[in-house]
């Protein structure tokens, strides 16, 4: 044995073995490297690895057979032992072997120093760039993916590949999926990937290309721990260009992505991953225009957006995500660009119900659900919301309208508590933030409130709704002249947005300077007039002014415009209540809000006002009952909101007969800074007629009007200024 021992030691077997093993972990890091910058398949470096353990005793027994010699390599056998330079041979095989120890040791040097450099690097970054939540292990950010075609219709395809796929993720309820409006600033980026995952608080990364070419497609993915930059997965796929084709990839990628980050999948998951959402390639095409242009909430993009999903439900009548789609826009162009409820209420009823006919399991569908049912039957919506977000957890506006529905209902703690969960999965949406930061103020966290309010508008100085949202607030804390300001700068960035006109002529009442709003009105062009909220607006004016025939007209003017006009409906309920006559605004807000009126009322927040306006009514006409209901669940409700809501919740003491703790919510409310729409809801409310001259109100409506006297001489001072 010792003879063996020796003469593989004369031959330089170990040392040739030494020098392979070193040699081929090299080449392994190597590969590694190049595999990421060419979007190598994942089994490459297998592949390596294989060929290098099999020719592992290939040179082991080369090395023993074989002998360099000054004539060249000869078998051993041939070769005169007197002659044999081994020796030599032995000492330049050292050689070879400290340099490889050389470059190894390098390698694991770069190493080591590239996983420390992100904290290095993070520690030099402002506060505003770097992620204040710990990144949980099962969250992925899906970065915008590079088109590998050469026009704008590729472009647009990955585009609709890569909302897909965050749809299909978003499914998964042990996942935290960033969403789209969150990742897109990601697009063509020079930011590494570590930085991308602090930003986002994400502990993962997905990132790939996409290619059109012909009948065939081509998607390359690659996901990435962004602590060590390292891949945890990647893959390749060619195939045929189908619609099959398509979504049997995104649903292998996101089992793929389920298993490296050790996600469990439930049964229902498993079935909506391997659902097949239309087998129609030109419905798909038409249904990803449509989800691309919907985050623009401009007029003309809404209008498009429906025609693109109306589209994509035309090519294929059993899309039921188009169905879903198309109930989301419309409900978009009512907020948005001024669409009458009534007008579409039945027809999105209808579209909805095919939709969950065709796929019951479609949680975003039972969110669309909840969306129009929200105008009828809150307590219906948010159960349907609940379903929704169950069934998509990672649909952020899901979650986002679920809470604002619960906040508006007087669960402010638990509608914020989703609201920041809709800001966890999409940190990058201004229309989220802004929610957030509303109903935080009205919680009570007003602080906070401003401060993300203030950042969205420093981030996005163009944004309009980032001014929108200190609007909201400057309004209603009564701070008009700023809010003025902010509605100012919201109209030169949205001038479509014809709620904004609204506002402003409500501020303009609000100051005193009725006089204003006819010539301000009359400015106006035809579809602003065409408003009913506007045509309101007007219409209080001439009730400020006493001339209450004009507000009369006005009111009904706008009721025929729009019979669920918010605006007219109080002014025709003020007038009735002042005159004591029946002018059908019983009738109008009972016929709207019919389970108002109807056994166990149940008062949301966005309709507090015309609440109170129906109590006061049914108190007139003799139903007592039901108007201290309305009154006692408005009061339930509404007690622990701030912002234009505490008015309310005195109004509602005021009418159960209160008048003590009313008087004690008003004073809370102006040392709250509650002061929106003070002399539309207090100064000139009816409600408030039967307390008015009672010595305990008069230094609160003193109060009241000291501060909107200061306010109309800063507007005044502020004309002058320009």
């Amino acid at each position: 044995m010792s003879g063996l021992f020796t003469e593989l030691k004369r031959r330089n077997v170990f040392r040739v073995a030494v020098v392979y093993v070193i040699a081929s972990w090299i080449i392994l890091q190597v590969a590694d490297v190049m595999a990421e910058a060419l979007t190598l398949p994942d089994w490459t470096l297998g592949l390596i690895a294989t060929l290098l353990i099999l020719g592992f005793p290939v040179a082991v027994i080369l090395a023993w057979a074989l002998e360099i010699t000054p004539e060249g390599i000869k078998r051993q056998k041939h070769v005169d032992r007197s002659q044999s330079i081994t020796g030599e041979t032995g000492k330049k095989i050292n050689q070879v072997t400290v340099i490889l120890l050389a470059v190894a040791v390098g390698f694991l040097l770069i190493e080591r120093f590239t996983q420390q450099q992100p904290a290095s690097e993070s520690a030099v970054e402002s506060p505003t760039e770097q992620s204040t939540v710990s990144a949980p292990d099962r969250s992925i950010a899906v970065i915008p993916f590079a088109s590998r075609g050469g026009d704008g219709a590729d472009d647009s395809f990955a585009e609709g590949i890569h909302d897909d796929l965050l749809t299909q993720l978003g499914k998964i309820g042990a996942l935290k999926v960033i969403s789209r409006t969150s990742v897109m600033q990601y697009k063509d980026t020079k930011k590494s990937i570590p930085q991308i995952a602090r930003e986002l608080g994400v502990a993962t990364v997905l990132e790939g290309g996409v290619q059109r070419a012909g009948d065939r497609i081509r998607i390359n993915m690659q996901l990435i721990d962004a602590q060590t930059d390292k891949h945890l997965w990647a893959e390749t796929y060619d195939r045929d260009l189908s619609v099959t084709s398509i979504f049997d990839i995104q649903s292998d990628i996101a089992h793929a992505v389920s298993r490296a980050l050790k996600a469990n999948l439930t049964s229902d998951e498993e079935n909506r991953l391997a659902s097949l959402p239309t087998s129609s390639l030109a419905a798909y095409d038409a249904f990803s225009r449509g989800k691309l242009l919907l985050p623009n909430r401009t007029t003309a993009a809404l209008k498009q957006a429906e025609g693109a999903f109306r589209e994509a439900i035309a090519l294929d009548p059993e899309y039921a995500e188009a169905y879903t789609a198309l109930a989301d826009t419309l409900s978009l162009q009512v907020d948005y660009s001024g669409l009458r409820i009534d007008d579409y209420l039945a027809e999105v009823e209808s579209i909805v119900e095919k939709a969950l006919d065709l796929d019951p399991l479609l949680g975003e569908a039972h969110i669309a659900q909840a969306t129009w049912l929200g105008y009828n039957d809150s307590a219906a919506a948010r159960e349907s919301y609940a379903r929704g977000v169950r069934l998509s957890p990672g649909y952020a506006q899901g979650h986002q309208w679920y809470g604002n529905t619960l906040s508006n209902a007087g669960q402010i703690d638990k509608g914020i508590a989703e609201l920041r969960i809709a800001h966890e999965l999409d940190p990058g949406s201004g229309i989220i933030t802004s929610n957030l930061a509303e109903f935080l103020h009205q919680g009570g966290q007003a602080e906070e409130g401003w401060a993300l309010c203030n950042e969205l508008v420093a981030q996005r100085p163009a944004y309009s709704r980032g001014h929108n949202c200190l609007l909201t607030l400057a309004w209603s804390e009564g701070q008009i002249v700023d809010a003025i300001g902010h509605n100012r700068r919201t109209l030169e960035l949205a001038p479509g947005n014809v709620l904004l006109y609204s506002f402003h002529g409500a501020m303009l009442n609000e100051l005193g300077l009725h006089e204003e709003i006819a010539s301000w009105f009359a400015a106006q062009p035809a579809t602003i007039k065409g408003n009913a909220n506007v045509r309101a607006g007007a219409g209080i004016a001439f009730y400020y002014q006493g001339q209450h025939e004009k507000a009369l007209a006005a009111a009904r003017e706008a009721l025929e415009i729009d019979p669920r006009s918010m605006g007219a409906m109080s002014l025709l309920a003020a007038l009735d209540l002042d005159d004591q006559r029946n002018l059908g605004a019983l009738e109008a807000l009972s016929s709207v809000f019919v389970n108002l009126a109807g056994a166990d009322p149940e008062i949301d927040a966005t309709i507090a006002e015309q609440a109170m306006l129906l109590s006061a009514l049914m108190m007139q006409a003799g139903r007592t009952g039901q108007a201290q209901e309305i009154a006692t669940a408005a009061e339930t409700t509404l007690r622990h909101m701030h912002g234009f809501i505490p008015f309310y919740y005195a109004q509602a003491l005021i009418l159960l007969g209160r008048e003590s703790e009313a008087v004690d919510a008003l004073r809370r409310a102006i040392g709250n800074k509650s002061m929106g729409a003070a002399r539309w809801n207090v100064l000139a409310s009816p409600i408030f007629e039967t307390v008015r001259g009672k010595p305990e109100y008069r230094d609160i409506f003193a109060a009241i009007e000291s501060h909107l006297a200061q306010q109309r001489e800063l507007y005044l001072a502020s004309l002058g200024s320009h």
